[in-house]
């Protein structure tokens, strides 16, 4: 009786979004719609993303290279994640950025 009230238990709880693996193809298509909004707000007149790594099961990390119009080149690292442990939500963010 025991160990089906356990496991009744267990199948009612919800999956949290931490044990869940964040699909690479979602976050390429989230990290190439970030990167393009990046380069549309630095006046960039070519960019470009890498092929991701895989921090975690629910953060991937490309590195994201544009073209300024007066020569200078930048490079950063594009994150993508889920937003929180609870959430289904994908966020992307630039950190890391040089221009030179």
């Amino acid at each position: 009786m025991r160990k089906l009230l356990a496991l009744a238990v267990v199948l009612a709880l919800p999956a949290s979004a931490s044990a869940a693996k964040l699909p690479y193809r979602t976050a390429h298509k989230r990290a190439v719609s970030a990167g393009a909004a990046h380069a549309r707000q630095m006046r960039a007149t070519g960019w470009e993303i890498s092929p991701g790594f895989r921090f975690a099961s629910h953060k991937l990390v490309f590195a994201w290279y544009g073209q300024l119009a007066d020569g200078r080149g930048c490079a950063a690292q594009l994150v993508v994640r889920y937003a929180s442990t609870r959430s289904k939500k994908v966020i992307a963010y630039f950190r890391k950025e040089e221009c030179s």
